[in-house]
């Protein structure tokens, strides 16, 4: 069996990516650090900073449990005041079950314009996706691209533009579904309520 004479080559371009050497602009960096380190102004800042982060660590540590006792206060007293509020909206809606169907349907509503939202911030972006490989398929994306959304809120560049449209009628859907989903909730419990008076 014969055996052929392996080609061998030597070259930058033949070693591994870990044993090149670093380039010109790379080399000149290396320096600069290297220099910044060795003065000793660049030591005494390292030290001034440690030490003031020190002692702003130990003095914000007094301030930030005393700010967490303050906002769970305001949470607590909030949450309270959110229950009371919704006790009477749940007593008011179990006078009437007129009120209740009524709040049934508004709630029906909103979570219809959440999905809306939700489903047109996912949108977006896929028909953008498919605009752009078949060209062809484009006279509805006037309609769809939302350039006069973007014209309204002021936004030249379309990719920044079509960013924020997204976040902001995704952010507009959650929002609406949450609050109809609390709704719910307080329409549910004030059917229970008239169920149980019967």
């Amino acid at each position: 069996m014969k055996l052929l004479p392996t080609k061998r080559t030597t070259g930058p371009k033949d070693r591994p990516v870990s044993s090149q050497p670093l380039s010109r602009k790379g080399r000149l960096m290396m320096n600069v650090i290297i220099k910044e380190i060795n003065k000793p102004e660049w030591w005494f800042t390292v030290v001034f900073v440690g030490l003031i982060v020190g002692v702003i660590a130990a003095y914000a540590k007094d301030w930030i449990a005393s700010l967490c006792s303050i906002v769970s206060e305001r949470f607590n007293k909030y949450n309270q005041r959110r229950e009371q509020i919704e006790q009477k909206e749940i007593q008011l809606l179990a006078s009437d079950i007129r009120l209740v169907i009524m709040e049934y349907i508004r709630t029906a509503f909103h979570m219809a314009a959440a999905l809306a939202l939700v489903s047109l911030s996912t949108f977006i972006p896929v028909w953008k996706l498919v605009r752009n490989r078949f060209p062809e398929v484009d006279p509805i994306s006037q309609m769809i691209y939302m350039d006069k959304v973007r014209k309204i809120m002021g936004i030249e560049d379309s990719q920044i533009g079509d960013t924020v449209v997204i976040t902001v009628f995704g952010l507009l859907g959650f929002v609406l579904w949450y609050k109809a989903m609390m709704r719910f909730i307080v329409c549910e419990m004030a059917r229970k309520r008239i169920r149980g008076e019967r």
